[in-house]
């Protein structure tokens, strides 16, 4: 099981009252946030179940918890898993549990995520990369609240409130058959949209300041950004989005070398980013720029994918995917 925390989620309040809508934790006052900030609410109240779209690295998860911690499970456990980090026999047992001798190394019976969030939440991250086999169980699952442990022949009742979420599209998906109609139709209550942070750059200086406080907290000198390195991040494309911010600013607070942070300081794909937008932003579709900042870094990398991806701040397979939707993508070669 995985669990990702881009920001820090303020614990529920203990008072009865649901949190506010503009949760702290949630940075962000763009008006596409709080769009999506007040729909969360809403389907926090009504106990819906919630299908979050956005890129890798948008906060889908920290979403996920929020709507957890507004509703009325907010006591209750709230767990999640990563579905697309698991090989099909792992993550049945992982949600399902196993009994003892169910398969070779079961030496002892073991609850699943669904048992251990029983009257909770259960966040099922990147749910589109589930097999159809895996797809269909758990749609017995959300049809009747029960289940069978991997193994086990008697029947267990659930009350779990089921929040799911992908960077992938998916009506695509449903269209080329990679993800059941309907299951999607059992989770898509309510669908949430999270934007990725290059379409909101009002947001980046919120982020800069919450994550210069976080480290500063932790014990690094505190350290401020120069107005030109502050446009030249909200000039930055964020391809991994506020992951690949957060890792920018923890490495800025480690390794700039005076207390004021200047645009010398910044990385080089971060630089070169600039550079090259300057140049030709309004000739470039906002795919072309990314696919050629993408072939950038790739290049400084050396064609090692799993470097770049770092760099990026993203998942390899969500690199891998990025290159394959390109037909005329870079053609490095891959390396471990």
């Amino acid at each position: 099981m995985t669990s990702l925390s881009i920001l820090p989620v303020v614990p529920a309040n203990g008072s009865g009252r649901a949190p506010s809508a503009r949760a702290p934790g949630f940075v962000g006052e763009s008006p596409a946030i709080r769009a999506v900030l007040d729909l969360a609410q809403k389907a926090a109240v009504g106990d819906a179940r919630v299908v979050v779209l956005g890129e890798s690295g948008t906060g889908k998860g920290v979403l996920a918890r929020r709507i957890h911690e507004q509703g009325r499970r907010r006591h209750k456990a709230f767990l999640d898993v990563h579905c697309g980090a698991m090989a099909h026999d792992l993550l049945e047992s992982e949600l399902f549990g196993h009994e003892r001798g169910a398969f070779t190394g079961a030496v002892a019976e073991k609850p699943g995520l669904f048992e251990l969030a029983d009257g909770g939440t259960l966040f099922l991250d990147e749910f589109a990369e589930m097999s159809p086999e895996m797809q269909s169980k758990l749609l017995k699952v959300l049809d009747r609240g029960e289940l069978r442990r991997v193994g086990g022949v008697s029947t267990i009742t659930v009350d779990v409130h089921v929040l799911v979420a992908t960077n992938r599209n998916v009506d695509d998906l449903v269209r080329t058959g990679r993800l059941r109609a309907d299951l999607l139709h059992r989770v898509d209550v309510i669908r949430i949209a999270l934007p990725p942070l290059r379409e909101r750059p009002d947001d980046v200086p919120r982020f800069v300041d919450h994550f210069m406080e976080i480290h500063r907290r932790r014990g690094l000198p505190a350290k401020t950004l120069t107005p030109q390195a502050l446009r030249a991040l909200q000039a930055y494309l964020w391809p991994g989005n506020v992951r690949e911010l957060a890792n920018t600013i923890e490495r800025l607070m480690i390794l700039a070398p005076r207390p004021t942070i200047d645009v010398g300081d910044l990385p080089d794909h971060l630089r070169a980013g600039r550079a090259a937008l300057a140049v030709d932003d309004l000739s470039l579709t906002l795919e072309e720029v990314e696919r050629r900042h993408i072939q950038r870094v790739l290049e400084r990398a050396r064609g090692n994918r799993a470097a770049a991806a770092r760099r990026l701040g993203v998942n390899r397979g969500t690199l891998n995917r990025k290159l394959k939707q390109w037909d005329d993508g870079p053609t490095l070669q891959e390396t471990a």
